[in-house]
């Protein structure tokens, strides 16, 4: 009987000890993606706390008719989704209702509204809330450069320095726009 040419302990340390099993990386990729959304939702929670479950958008008609906010990305997290999971930061996600969030023609998706975040709290801290005015007219007309007015500021959260004459026209007719 003819001898290996290789001994057993060679072969030993040649020869992978375990085979993957099939869709392993899949598997890791899923568990990946399981972490990110895990950690997500766990900083969607903290800001709906945060924001004591309601919008922060100001003179908002959702408070009277008792709408669920939801919570909105300041950084979109776009079609890809995120699977760094850095854009859904607590410090980025703010409680909008669904019109100011993604619905109506004045919406953070919509790309006529922004919240820009006063202290390196982010959304946690005191916010400025900007409209683009040509986003007020009911037909729209060939796209035009935005044309940003801030309508707010909070001194506090929920709580906003007195508005200007002009901020109270354009926060009133933002509230009668439906969609």
């Amino acid at each position: 009987m003819a001898t290996s040419p290789i001994s057993d302990t060679e072969r030993a340390k040649t020869k992978p000890l375990w085979k993957p099993m099939r869709g392993t990386a899949k598997r890791e990729r899923e568990d990946r993606r399981d972490g990110v959304k895990s950690h997500e939702a766990k900083n969607k929670t903290a800001a709906r706390k945060g924001d004591d479950y309601a919008c922060r958008f100001p003179r908002c008609f959702c408070h009277r008719q008792k709408i669920a906010p939801a919570v909105a990305h300041l950084d979109h997290k776009g079609m890809g989704g995120n699977p760094a999971g850095d854009r859904s930061d607590d410090r980025l996600l703010i409680c909008l209702c669904p019109a100011r969030h993604r619905e109506s023609r004045i919406s953070l998706d919509a790309g006529s509204m922004k919240v820009r975040p006063l202290t390196k709290l982010g959304t946690r801290g005191r916010c400025e809330f900007y409209v683009d005015l040509n986003a007020l007219d009911k037909v729209p007309a060939a796209p035009k450069r935005p044309r940003w007015f801030l309508v707010a500021t909070e001194r506090e959260l929920h709580i906003f320095e007195m508005f200007s004459r002009e901020q109270a026209l354009i926060l009133d007719r933002i509230s009668e726009i439906v969609s």
